[in-house]
């Protein structure tokens, strides 16, 4: 009789704790309380403007079959250029800042050149500035088996970027600097803004 009794308090305090465990525990609904409406203001000025995610590929048609009108989203804000670096007779080295607008930071993704020299090229390099870090990036050269000319090409793809106010793309040329040298480079990225 005393193991039963022992047996039936153990379980009516066990049911006791698990009552008041039950109703220690919230609702669901009492977790939505019923708001009054409340009216709500966007304002989209340059100043405050409202978050928007853009996708990495924009279709501008709403054709299935269309891919020829997809456009990357960096397109947009595509970026190349093409200069010219003379080496005249007796200079081993030149270059040319390339500027980029304020605001704004260049993501160059592909970089071609070639050189016209008879003195090895001592290669070309592009001096970057980001985040108040500069740094040196070399583009590798090979030389071009034509009759009667030395030319040195190159053609890179890359993920180098470039802050406001620009970068410098620098080549050179080992002596002696008897004639007159002649590089020509071409890149290819976007702009992001800051």
């Amino acid at each position: 009789m005393k193991k039963l009794r022992n047996y039936l308090l153990a379980v009516t305090g066990l049911v006791v704790l698990l009552g008041s465990f039950l109703l220690s525990v919230p609702k669901v609904s009492d977790a939505q309380s019923q708001r009054n409406p409340q009216q709500v203001t966007v304002e989209n000025t340059t100043q405050n403007p409202v978050p928007a995610m853009i996708l990495n590929r924009v279709r501008v048609c709403p054709d299935q079959n269309c891919p020829a009108m997809t456009l990357n989203a960096n397109d947009r804000n595509a970026f190349h250029k093409t200069v010219g670096i003379s080496l005249p007779h007796g200079e081993g080295a030149a270059g040319i800042d390339i500027a980029v607008p304020e605001g704004k930071r260049l993501v160059i993704e592909f970089a071609t050149a070639r050189q016209f020299s008879i003195s090895p090229p001592t290669g070309i390099e592009f001096h970057t500035h980001l985040n108040g870090d500069d740094a040196l990036f070399a583009i590798l050269e090979t030389r071009q088996s034509e009759p009667n000319v030395d030319l040195w090409i190159a053609a890179q793809q890359m993920r180098v970027y470039a802050d406001a106010p620009g970068f410098r793309i620098e080549t050179g040329r080992e002596g002696p600097f008897e004639e007159d040298a002649f590089t020509e480079v071409s890149i290819s990225g976007y702009l992001v803004d800051l």
